[in-house]
């Protein structure tokens, strides 16, 4: 018995290894949303970082902004052209009304045009 819940717990680890390892490789673009202050009842100020492993790679970051409701009350797509593996930039969303929360939906690639 002891035998068999060693081999299942190694076989368990290496899994949870092995789906770390591959997640990680394959995600070469992460950012995170530092800060937000709300400047007025139409516009958010944002400090977005972004992290490339490839540091000549253009990124597209989509913040989203929610208003008390939940409502989206903006959205912006951020085109980052800066060279370098960490980019930490400040944007200014617009809102449709009084913003309460910001979020990041996420950073990928930028299409190449």
């Amino acid at each position: 018995m002891k035998i068999t819940g060693t081999v299942l717990g190694a076989s368990l680890t290496a899994l949870i290894v092995w789906s770390g390892s591959a997640y990680v490789s394959t995600h070469d673009i992460s950012g995170e949303l530092i800060a937000w202050d709300v400047v007025s009842d139409e516009a958010v100020d944002v400090h977005l970082q972004v992290q490339k492993k490839a540091g000549g790679a253009m990124v597209v970051c989509t913040l989203r902004s929610v208003s008390h409701t939940g409502q989206e009350v903006g959205r912006k797509d951020v085109r980052l052209e800066e060279p370098g593996q960490r980019v930490d930039t400040h944007v200014s969303l617009r809102t449709t009304r009084r913003s309460t929360a910001v979020e990041l939906v996420g950073c990928r690639r930028a299409p190449e045009s």
